[in-house]
């Protein structure tokens, strides 16, 4: 995930919301340092179908 300084949500690396002064952060962390996920980018939705498609488990 990715935040930013002044931004109060996470986001997917590749989201167009965010381009400049992002750094990475743990799911967790971002949610415990009180950030939302973004509306454009879903990122919660991605991690739901990481975990529940056949083809992505390791």
């Amino acid at each position: 995930m990715y935040v930013t300084e002044k931004g109060k949500k996470y986001h997917k690396k590749n989201c167009s919301v965010v381009s400049e002064g992002k750094k990475g952060q743990e799911l967790a962390e971002a949610q415990k340092n009180g950030y939302e996920p973004c509306a454009v980018c879903k990122p919660n939705e991605a991690k739901k179908q990481e975990a529940t498609d056949p083809k992505k488990k390791k």
